[in-house]
């Protein structure tokens, strides 16, 4: 009679629960890592953006002073010729007959013209194309 052996087995590595735990650990570790760094990031980036807004009100609020100041200063320049001191007359330029403003010379002289300047506004070329 023949000894029947039983077909060979395939030996698998046993896996040894030192090795389970060193990988879970190590895993756990990395999870941890992520997180924290996660968290000190979205701090991090919380913070600055509190800070920029704070300067961000700052700018607005320094930005509309100084439009208001210059705002004051140009009401100055401008104020004493659109008010008591211009008259509006006609005047023949060019052939036509056209309205004119005649204002005090101080006033010309404050805006850097000299008496008897006389000041031409042409209306701007159009920008829209051309037919050929």
């Amino acid at each position: 009679m023949e000894n029947p052996q039983p077909p060979p087995q395939r030996e698998t590595a046993q896996v040894g629960q030192g090795y389970l735990y060193i990988v879970a650990v190590l895993l756990l570790t990395v999870i941890g890592s992520l997180a924290y760094l996660w968290f000190a990031e979205r701090n991090a980036r919380v913070a600055c953006q509190r800070q920029m807004g704070d300067q961000v009100a700052r700018l607005a609020t320094a930005n509309k002073s100084m439009m208001d100041f210059l705002n004051a200063g140009m009401a100055g320049y401008t104020t004493p010729a659109q008010k008591e001191e211009k008259s509006a007359t006609e005047a023949t330029v060019d052939g036509q007959r056209r309205g004119v403003i005649a204002i005090d010379e101080s006033v010309g002289r404050r805006l850097g013209f000299s008496g008897g300047d006389v000041i031409f506004v042409k209306k701007a070329p159009t920008t829209a194309a051309t037919g050929p």
